[in-house]
């Protein structure tokens, strides 16, 4: 009879241990889940902004300036565009979809614009604006 009692008064204290830990557990990494994902807003965010001030610093010296960055796009993104003179980086989030996108003075376009789609992590990218009177800017992407 002793022993079935220690037996239950174990089981339920392990029980009561589980009933408090798993709830701390579970909020524990959904809360490291939302910090993750608010680093990789900001890091394309980043991406899209050096993209951009690096694309318009070329519009502004003129035909024939080449320049080579180095860019750390995040796990989730789904691509990079450049559209209506805006650097736009798609991501996939838990909440839906997020743009990050920055302002540019030039007409730009990506060459092979599929290499970079669904791709995470450093990329070399290299900028030059066309020898156009008006100074459009052309984006070479190198992976």
């Amino acid at each position: 009879m002793m022993k079935a009692q220690v037996s239950l008064e174990l089981l339920i204290t392990v029980g009561v241990v589980f009933a408090f830990t798993i709830p701390v557990l579970l909020l524990l990494l959904s809360v490291s889940q939302f910090g993750y994902e608010k680093s990789t807003l900001a890091q394309a965010d980043a991406a899209s902004k050096t993209i951009a001030d690096n694309i318009n610093e070329l519009f502004v010296q003129g035909p024939g300036s080449k320049k080579t960055i180095t860019i750390a796009f995040p796990t989730n993104m789904q691509n990079l565009s450049i559209k209506d003179k805006e650097v736009v980086i798609r991501l996939k989030t838990s909440s839906g979809v997020y743009e990050a996108a920055s302002p540019i003075f030039a007409n730009a376009t990506i060459i092979n614009p599929s290499s970079l789609n669904k791709r995470a992590g450093l990329f070399s990218i290299t900028l030059r604006t066309k020898s156009k009177p008006n100074g459009d800017v052309e984006v070479e992407v190198y992976g």
